[in-house]
């Protein structure tokens, strides 16, 4: 299991400048394979949550199968609605991993960082996110 506190050195403008943000573990059974994890930003009314879940790998013939898991942020921002009144709405960010049974962990952090590079990438991403390019 996770950490009880996790600390994330987030870059929030992406200009070199991180800062750090504790998350906290829930402390109830969220499920046997999920860990919830609470920001300080987190409230009734407003949510700020890291989320880790797993699906366990299963063996098909010769094949050991995949280990699959999932890390999800969850935030509650301020957008203006249809009438320009401002509304609560949650922007969630997920990331999926699926790896066969036996890469090495050498493999999975280099796989892992093609994508830790896409998404740092302002110009790509600026362009997903705020132009709709595909």
């Amino acid at each position: 299991m996770l950490d009880l506190t996790l600390t994330l050195s987030v870059d929030k403008a992406n200009n070199a400048s991180p800062v750090n943000e504790v998350f906290t573990r829930d402390g109830g059974m969220v499920a046997p394979n999920k860990s919830l994890y609470y920001g300080d930003l987190h409230t009734v009314d407003a949510k700020e949550t890291l989320t880790f879940a797993r699906v366990l790998p299963k063996v098909n013939g010769n094949f050991k199968g995949t280990q699959r898991s999932s890390q999800k942020y969850s935030r509650t921002y301020s957008v203006l609605g249809v009438d320009g009144n401002s509304i609560d709405a949650i922007a969630t960010t997920e990331c999926i991993d699926s790896f066969p049974v036996g890469m090495t962990a050498a493999q999975k952090k280099e796989h892992r960082q093609y994508m830790v590079s896409v998404r740092d990438n302002d110009t790509i991403m600026d362009a997903v996110h705020n132009q709709g390019q595909v």
